[in-house]
């Protein structure tokens, strides 16, 4: 018998469920309404538009910590110049994979990969200017996209419940993963 015997998920008229496209440089998120796909307007303003005018809805792929406070997306790409060395960008492609495989070139002007102990990871001041922290590209990945997962939830005043994320066909499924 499962552990889950007797526990219910959502109704099927309560479930929330949303699909992230999730990039190296940009993510999205869309959802449905009335049998169409509907891509939801990031946090930096602009309206509702239909899947075919992605790119108008990008969200940059990034993380950012200034003064104990993590930004993403748009916010955190500001950051680039002005706080590179706490600035995360370019990490969905070091998923799932060692360090010595990695090609650290795309992080050249944000905060830059290290070897922990095989893995990827990044060292930034999270809490403050003082303590540095290591953020693996997993947490990294999870902290990004629990950020989308609330945008999303904020902008349609639901609870999301459920989330299909895209990953490149070409992860290996080490990546698919983690």
């Amino acid at each position: 018998m499962s552990d889950n015997a007797g526990a219910k998920g959502p109704e099927p008229g309560e479930r929330v469920a949303i699909g992230i496209t999730f990039g190296n440089s940009n993510s999205s998120i869309a959802y449905t309404v009335d049998d169409k796909a509907e891509v939801i307007a990031n946090e930096d303003g602009g309206r509702l538009l239909t899947v075919s005018c992605l790119i108008d809805r990008q969200i940059p792929t990034v993380l950012s910590y200034v003064d104990g406070d993590e930004y993403y997306g748009g916010q955190a790409k500001n950051f680039l110049v002005r706080n590179p060395d706490n600035t995360i960008a370019n990490f969905r492609d070091f998923l799932g994979q060692e360090f010595k495989s990695i090609d650290p070139t795309h992080s050249h002007a944000s905060a830059h990969p290290k070897d922990v102990s095989g893995t990827v990871a990044f060292s930034v001041k999270v809490k403050n200017e003082e303590e540095t922290s290591t953020v693996s590209v997993s947490e990294a990945t999870t902290r990004y996209l629990r950020r989308l997962v609330g945008s999303a939830s904020d902008y349609l005043g639901k609870k999301v419940t459920s989330a299909v994320v895209t990953v490149p066909t070409n992860f290996t499924e080490k990546q698919r993963e983690a």
